[in-house]
């Protein structure tokens, strides 16, 4: 049933005191709007850019790369390396970046015009075409395993890289990367995007550095949920990192709280925040299976 309201007595309430008519349609779906290149990942898994259109559309969310609101990697599609190094798993020499780490930084200051493919896929291999030192000249597209870029886990701490005392230990590190897991490590970013731009948001947005923030916090937490006390570990993007006070720009500790999707949906603003059905399934099987109640006895979701 249709329902009908008159609320000229409000707005004129709000035009006396100078307020204005917020659009909601308007807000809602602007962070449904995707660039075309933006488009063309998501459906191709992966895009050659050259140095100018990556200048152009590339962005960091959080200190991660990004595409609009799309996570991302990248890597030079014509490295100077043979088809047999490229073929070994991993690739001696070439390597991937998740992150606005040093060398992509030289790469904008410098406007460098290398080839770079940009890619959303997750299962650790990258198309790139090979490079004879015999007859200086290009190989067939192929795809090669690459290692991540050592300067990008720097950047992110990522599983504590920044902390090992040892190349041994970081060597490790760069070893048991998965490139599946860490898109899960900080799916909840992109999840929990704001609607509003750094610009027009009034309480600030997420800092350059809230990927390392979130996943160290998180870490910290050995990966449990502080209101159900769902255990995580192996589910990483079900666990997310809340700002108690609303403001997404204020990331100390005291304002930090590590909540599962579920327990992140119940507070305070955030009921429209994005719950698929199959997650809820999921988190509410992992809960069970823990021997926890399938809903949160504190928050009832």
């Amino acid at each position: 049933m249709k329902i009908k309201a008159d609320f000229t007595g409000i707005e004129s309430a709000l035009s006396a005191i100078g307020g204005v008519t917020a659009n909601i349609g308007q807000i809602r779906n602007t962070k449904q709007i995707r660039n075309p290149i933006e488009l063309q990942i998501i459906e191709q898994g992966s895009i050659v850019l050259s140095g100018a259109e990556l200048v152009e559309h590339l962005s960091t969310t959080a200190g991660l790369l990004s595409i609009g609101e799309t996570q991302i990697t990248l890597h030079i599609f014509d490295p100077f390396e043979e088809e047999e190094s490229l073929s070994e798993k991993p690739a001696r020499k070439t390597r991937f970046h998740v992150s606005e780490c040093k060398t992509i930084e030289d790469m904008r200051d410098k406007g460098r015009g290398n080839r770079y493919v940009s890619s959303a896929r997750h299962d650790g291999l990258f198309e790139v075409r090979p490079y004879s030192n015999l007859t200086h000249t290009r190989g067939d597209k192929m795809e090669a395993f690459l290692q991540p870029c050592h300067n990008c886990l720097t950047a992110l701490n990522y599983e504590k890289y920044t902390e090992m005392k040892t190349k041994a230990g970081r060597s490790e590190v760069i070893r048991k990367f998965e490139l599946e897991k860490f898109f899960e490590d900080f799916k909840s970013i992109f999840r929990c995007l704001p609607i509003y731009t750094s610009e027009t948001f009034p309480e600030g947005d997420y800092p350059d550095d809230w990927a390392r923030r979130s996943w160290e916090t998180r870490n910290d937490s050995s990966w449990v949920c502080s209101c159900c006390e769902i255990d995580c570990s192996d589910n990483t993007g079900l666990l997310h990192t809340h700002h108690i006070d609303g403001n997404r720009g204020n990331v100390r500790l005291s304002n930090l709280e590590v909540v599962c999707v579920a327990c992140h949906k119940a507070r305070p603003f955030h009921g429209a925040m994005y719950y698929p059905p199959n997650i809820k399934m999921k988190l509410e099987n992992l809960r069970v299976s823990q021997k926890l109640p399938r809903i949160c006895s504190k928050c009832k979701i």
